[in-house]
């Protein structure tokens, strides 16, 4: 958490995705930080069961979005990025052929569909569409003199899981067999 945030209360309002098919999007304003996620029920930090802490990546944007419930909100959102996404943002961020999430660029998080429910939690994860596009300032020369129709396009990639399939069906049995030894019920 960035030190003003902490001194003033907290910072911007996380990015909602209430429905399936929510998209968050907007100016990335920071570069990204990393945080510890919570327990959403009883707000304590999350650890693996070898004690290590789950972390997620959390990226500031500028959004168009005003909750009228938030006095003077601005629109900045904090989007979380945690669990199978991240793998999914690192290939979008990747394909873009950025090296990384950088302030100036386009972001976007758009929540396409859920895993079923594994490990016995109430609810599977979400699985989320990520868009990035770097900044301008770090597009290369010849793509800054390109007119604005062959500028490239943001990519997005997206993780699938088969219909009525487990997001388990593409482990390998070495894969299986580690998630068994950190507590996972695995088929």
């Amino acid at each position: 958490m960035d030190g003003n945030d902490f001194l003033m209360g907290g910072g911007a309002p996380s990015a909602r995705f209430p429905t399936k098919g929510t998209r968050i999007a907007g100016e990335v304003l920071a570069t990204p930080e990393t945080r510890q996620q919570t327990d959403m029920a009883t707000k304590a930090p999350k650890f693996y069961k070898n004690g290590d802490p789950m972390m997620s990546v959390v990226v500031r944007i500028q959004t168009d979005i005003r909750d009228p419930n938030i006095p003077n909100d601005d629109g900045e959102r904090r989007c979380f990025v945690k669990g199978r996404a991240l793998k999914a943002l690192r290939e979008t961020v990747k394909a873009a052929g950025a090296k990384r999430i950088e302030p100036g660029g386009f972001f976007s998080m758009t929540w396409t569909d859920s895993l079923l429910p594994t490990g016995g939690l109430p609810e599977g994860e979400k699985v989320y569409r990520f868009e990035y596009t770097p900044p301008a300032a770090q597009a290369s020369s010849d793509e800054a003199d390109m007119p604005e129709w062959a500028q490239p396009e943001p990519v997005t990639t997206t993780v699938n899981v088969p219909a009525g399939g487990s997001p388990l069906d593409g482990l390998s049995d070495e894969q299986k067999r580690a998630l068994q030894a950190i507590g996972f019920k695995v088929p």
